[in-house]
């Protein structure tokens, strides 16, 4: 929502008499039925008082602001098993489609029950999927426009939503050609993952161009070779890109730090190419024959990374690199169990949780602390408090205060005991990126992030500019409160649900590496990635999670390698001083720790076609709302994982290839079936 009623409500007097402003509130009031806008009809209320009354207003006529230019209204329409519902407009981040062809000739199409509730596969019966396809094909007639399938995204796919286009404005065929071209895939869930790619929420930041005219244009190269070890890609899905053209990118993004040297990682879709591009000095990392590629580009890309072919024309943002607070789940706490994390450490690590939650309520101080490592609040809320809350306001005798404050902790209590979601106040969830300079040994990570978030939210702008100082008590922070960790670090990727996924790594640092921050960079070195480990995944968004908290190191480790260790001793004193240097070997000794990993593999493959037809995009629609069984194979787990006491049992690692493949569906077609045992 774009219009804020608070910051309309504090402008008023200064613009409007306040007798027509009592007037404009009180048939605001008696509105027949609620409004999700109330400061748009305030606008529209306040600009007829005007047009009425003349020029007798301060400022004269008002006008309703209008969205960022990275947001649309899209008209929304809701079908379920008897109904077809017009919702009206919802606002949303745009994509490249919409942003071309004019968000007006689309609409969001989705299916649900006649109580809007989510349709699950068990309510799939043979009626709802003829109805279903029959609607996708032959498309929805609104107010004399007609509507017809076009495609959906990934996220889509599972909310069990599409789009259509009207017919009636532009063509659908003209829509899929300006897309790219994706006639060489055969497969019908992949050619429509790729038709997705083009609908990701982004925002367009600088165009591509290669004259030397045009300098303010990013010149693009798409043939840096993939690091490959064997059977494995080191780099799937990661690219790189120069430092000062990634600050130059930044500006466009409306959800950029305050300090851009704070992003060294984003999230980008170009042309037919997704996944990541890390910032590099070139001139760093020119050897092994890189030095002509790089030389004349501002982005490298990779294989991997290109899907299919399509002009490069805007670099979209779908996000930046950032550090998010780290939370444990139901899942974490079996795995942890299952490598002999005594249950009294989880139970110590929540009543801390708890207890900084109370304190909250009662002290500003430790409500400043808290509020920028908490998850769940708006970013713009959060700024909000901590600017009462630097004011001086006390929760004790602001009642608004107060109350925000008590719904943030009812929130994570709620969490809480839903989902087990612990805080781990040593712990962040970092995007993941390569080492390009080959420094890192393997099984070695760079992290960099800061121990304690500074006061304000990295994405809080100060209007007097930087913020003073970052809050890192008794840490060894450099001047912008970031931190070098070194020594064991525990690293997963959720979601976690194999006793591999969870992996000890050596933390080191590389002074060559020191640019690099709220980013995970794991080592080029090795049979297999890392990031493959864990749950199967790669670098072209993925996020990790690492913990320096030694409680929850995996058992044993401290015998492998006894002379690092992150947190203070029994007796509070800090052990910083006391660690040896780290041993060369460390991330090898650390390595007989873990757990060997899972091979995620499926040997079954789903059927190609000549050529993919909307008949077979929609039959795969329907297909995975029926067969998609992701939430019962993890509910699965947990009550196994509970009921044996082990998450490392025949059923849960049977469950875990399973799940491997449910996340795969959407795009490889092969559905997981679970059986009836």
């Amino acid at each position: 929502q774009n219009y804020d009623i608070f910051e309309i409500m504090s402008d008023l007097p200064q613009r409007f008499s306040h007798d027509n402003i009592f007037k404009a509130l009180e048939k605001l009031r008696e509105l027949h039925r609620p409004t999700r806008y109330p400061a748009k009809v305030l606008f529209e209320i306040l600009n007829d008082q005007v047009t009425d009354n003349g020029n007798n207003e301060k400022d004269g006529k008002i006008m309703v602001p209008s969205l960022p230019s990275h947001y649309i209204e899209l008209p929304q329409v809701i079908i379920t098993p008897t109904r077809t519902i017009v919702q009206g407009f919802s606002v949303e981040m745009g994509n490249r489609i919409v942003r071309k062809f004019s968000h007006l000739n689309f609409l969001r199409v989705s299916f649900a029950n006649d109580d809007f509730s989510n349709l699950f596969s068990d309510d799939f019966s043979i009626d709802i999927c003829h109805r279903i396809k029959e609607i996708s094909v032959q498309g929805i007639k609104i107010n004399g426009q007609q509507f017809i399938f076009l495609a959906y995204s990934s996220s889509q796919l599972k909310e069990k939503s599409l789009w259509m286009v009207s017919c009636c404005t532009v063509e659908r065929d003209a829509i899929r050609y300006w897309m790219g071209n994706l006639d060489i895939i055969k497969l019908p869930s992949k050619y429509a993952a790729r038709m997705g790619q083009c609908f990701s929420t982004t925002v367009p930041t600088l165009s591509a161009g290669y004259s030397r005219y045009s300098p303010n244009k990013i010149k693009v190269c798409d043939t840096l070779p993939d690091l490959v070890t064997g059977e494995y890609c080191h780099s799937d899905g990661t690219g790189l890109i120069r430092r000062h053209r990634l600050k130059q990118v930044l500006k466009h993004v409306p959800f950029r730090p305050r300090n851009l040297d704070d992003v060294a990682i984003i999230q980008i879709r170009f042309g037919g190419a997704k996944g990541t591009l890390t910032a590099w000095d070139f001139e760093t990392i020119s050897g092994d024959g890189k030095s002509a590629i790089l030389a004349k580009a501002d982005v490298c890309l990779r294989p991997s990374m290109v899907k299919f072919t399509a002009p490069y024309e805007n670099l979209e943002v779908i996000d930046v690199g950032s550090q998010l607070p780290y939370y444990l789940n139901r899942q974490m706490v079996f795995l942890l169990d299952f490598h002999q994390v005594p249950q009294q450490t989880i139970l110590d690590i929540q009543s801390k949780m708890l207890d900084d939650l109370d304190e909250m309520i009662q002290s500003p101080e430790k409500a400043m602390d808290m509020l920028p490592r908490l998850a769940g609040p708006d970013h713009n809320l959060v700024a909000s408090l901590l600017s009462v809350l630097r004011c001086g306001f006390l929760p004790s005798e602001e009642p608004f205060l107060l109350s925000c404050l008590h719904a943030i902790r009812s929130h994570h209590l709620v969490q809480l005991r839903k989902k087990t979601r612990i805080h781990v106040s040593k712990g962040a969830v970092l995007m993941g990126g390569i080492d390009e300079t080959g420094i890192l040994p393997e099984g070695c990570v760079f992290v960099k992030v800061r121990p304690k978030q500074p006061l304000f939210p990295p994405y809080f702008h100060r209007d007097n500019g930087a913020v003073n100082g970052a809050n890192c008590e008794n840490e060894d922070v450099d001047e912008d409160g970031y931190k070098v960790l070194e020594g064991p670090v525990l690293l997963t990727k959720h979601p976690v649900i194999h006793p591999g996924d969870v992996r000890m790594l050596l933390a080191v640092n590389v002074p060559e590496l020191k640019d690099q921050k709220n980013v995970i960079l794991f080592s080029q070195h090795g049979s297999r990635p890392e990031a493959d480990k864990m749950a199967g995944s790669d670098l072209d968004g993925d996020q990790f999670a690492v913990c320096w908290d030694d409680r929850l190191f995996l058992r044993g480790w401290w015998k492998k390698y006894p002379h690092h260790r992150h947190s203070d001793d029994d007796n509070g004193n800090n052990n910083d001083d006391k660690k040896e240097p780290l041993s060369p070997y460390a991330a090898k000794i650390l390595k007989r720790v873990n757990h060997p990993p899972m091979e995620y593999k499926c040997d079954q493959k789903a059927a190609i076609v000549p050529k993919v037809t909307d008949e077979h995009i929609i039959t795969h629609f329907v297909n995975h709302a029926k067969s998609e069984t992701l939430g019962r194979i993890a509910t699965l787990w947990l009550d196994y994982a509970a009921t044996k006491k082990d998450a490392g049992c025949n059923e849960c690692l049977e469950l875990a290839n399973l799940h491997s493949i449910a996340v795969d569906f959407p795009k490889s077609g092969i559905p997981a079936i679970v059986s009836g045992k």
